[in-house]
């Protein structure tokens, strides 16, 4: 795992980004191409409360993640989530979760995190629970028309 060091790869990462919220059901008409380029622009910023990495193979971007540090509303502890994740297709299946996983959770460790969220899809659910991860809430959403 490696992290963000140049413009190539911030277009590349905003382009994996962009399939990711497609492939997500999300609306290409509410995707917000600047913004996505905004954060993806700051990860060359070495911010120590954003965490994010990325597998590349043969030069091309195949997986990131991105994860921010939170501290709760009433109280001083920190959180780590990461709301941001994705493998490209074709990578999928080959341990690369298990590596992001890792990594995010070594950082969180190194910046004296008790807890960490994973935002992540329930038909994925066993795999986190493999890995030690309950699912303790519940989000519900609802598109206003």
């Amino acid at each position: 795992m490696s992290k963000i060091t140049n413009l190539r790869q911030v277009e590349e990462l905003v382009e994996l980004a962009k399939k990711a919220f497609i492939e997500r059901g999300m609306s290409e008409a509410t995707l917000n191409e600047s913004k996505i380029q905004k954060l993806a622009l700051s990860l060359l910023d070495d911010n120590p409360d954003i965490y994010h990495f990325i597998k590349t193979e043969n030069g091309k971007i195949i997986a990131f993640a991105i994860a921010f540090l939170r501290e709760g509303v009433f109280d001083d502890v920190r959180y780590a989530v990461m709301p941001n994740s994705y493998i490209s297709p074709e990578h999928r299946g080959k341990g690369i979760a298990n590596e992001l996983q890792a990594d995010f959770e070594q950082w969180a460790k190194e910046r004296y995190v008790k807890t960490i969220s994973i935002f992540g899809f329930t038909h994925l659910s066993e795999a986190f629970k493999k890995r030690g991860y309950a699912c303790e809430e519940s989000i519900f959403t609802k598109e206003i028309k």
